[in-house]
């Protein structure tokens, strides 16, 4: 998904979907720093890598990758300048 988001220039700076994803996470009472690994700590990004292996790896098409490394250094950059 990232992927294909990244592909087609989605405008995450957008004023509209700045105030959407603003009001979700006013919505479900969320206080973390989303700004860094969407704000996981550490036990739930090792469980998000296994989960990876375990769960996505076996359905995603043949001959593709997945990497959660890439995902979240695409995302720390993205919404770092989200203000």
């Amino acid at each position: 998904m990232s992927r294909y988001i990244a592909e087609t220039n989605f405008d995450f700076h957008s004023k509209p979907f700045i105030a959407i994803f603003k009001k979700k996470l006013e919505d479900d009472d969320y206080e973390g720093d989303y700004k860094h690994n969407f704000g996981l700590d550490k036990n739930a990004i090792e469980l998000l890598y296994h989960q990876v292996e375990t769960d996505l790896m076996p359905v995603i098409r043949v001959g593709e990758n997945f990497d959660l490394k890439k995902v979240f250094a695409r995302f720390n950059k993205i919404l770092k300048g989200i203000k």
